[in-house]
């Protein structure tokens, strides 16, 4: 796998994408907005007087309700978008058909859900365990026996949800190329894929994607720091993150299974 020319192309791509038609990229801008606005409306700064004490009394319930209504519908078209670049071609989609835009965004995100479901059922029970042991011990301290009991869900529940996040990766593309939900979950056809990509070559794929995501994280976390502005840069950043990651994954995944001929 050359990987040189798969960043190589990534980025091309992402700059054709973004800085080739600038209007896509305010579309990104726009779609983060409410996701962008929240942290300021919550301004949880201000509302804890101390380490321990939250006003929960100063939360604008009515206007954090909004945002996360509108961060939500936003999501499915940024992630319907996700799925048409998932759906490789040499040139970037374009924002429309927004009906199409917001379902495939919608089954993209049942499909991660799918995924993930094992995962988070596990880390349901945990957190009820111990806080209904804490509610009825009261003060005193947990039994070692169910805090042992707690750490071994929390960490099946973190290995489950790695395996969520290697498969549920490839079996993202696979619903975009088959437009089949259940073929997103179809664990053997994407074990399939994974062995032809070659397992050593897909860990590596993932590692220059997590060391990505790292130093975008902390550009996007030093340009927050600029007082007035820094959310702004922030938003302005992300969609770049959001098209290298998709369109690399999506090359990577080609190796296993090659595009069909156009034509």
């Amino acid at each position: 796998m050359n990987f040189e020319t798969m960043i190589n192309d990534s980025i091309n791509f992402t700059r054709d994408t973004l800085l080739g038609n600038p209007i896509r990229w305010l579309i990104f801008i726009l779609l983060s907005l409410p996701g962008g606005l929240l942290p300021i409306v919550l301004n949880i700064r201000d509302m804890t007087s101390s380490r321990t004490v939250f006003h929960w009394e100063l939360v604008h319930w009515d206007q954090v309700a909004a945002l996360v209504i509108l961060m939500l519908l936003a999501s499915f078209f940024l992630s319907g978008y996700i799925v048409r670049i998932y759906r490789g071609g040499a040139t970037p989609p374009a924002f429309d058909k927004w009906a199409g835009l917001f379902f495939d965004g919608l089954k993209l995100c049942i499909v991660w859900l799918i995924w993930m479901l094992p995962a988070l059922i596990i880390m349901l029970v945990a957190c009820v365990s111990l806080f209904g042991t804490a509610a009825m011990k009261g003060n005193s301290s947990l039994d070692l026996g169910v805090l042992g009991l707690i750490l071994i869900l929390l960490l099946v529940a973190m290995i489950l949800m790695l395996i969520a996040v290697i498969l549920g990766t490839i079996g993202a593309i696979r619903f975009a190329r088959t437009g089949s939900i259940m073929e997103g979950v179809n664990y053997h056809e994407i074990l399939a894929t994974i062995t032809v990509i070659g397992w050593w070559d897909y860990i590596v794929a993932g590692i220059i994607i997590i060391v990505t995501a790292i130093i975008f994280g902390i550009v996007t976390g030093i340009l927050g720091l600029i007082p007035f502005i820094g959310w702004v840069l922030e938003l302005v950043i992300g969609p770049i993150v959001s098209v290298l990651v998709a369109r690399f994954i999506s090359l990577v995944y080609d190796v296993g299974v090659p595009p069909a001929p156009v034509g």
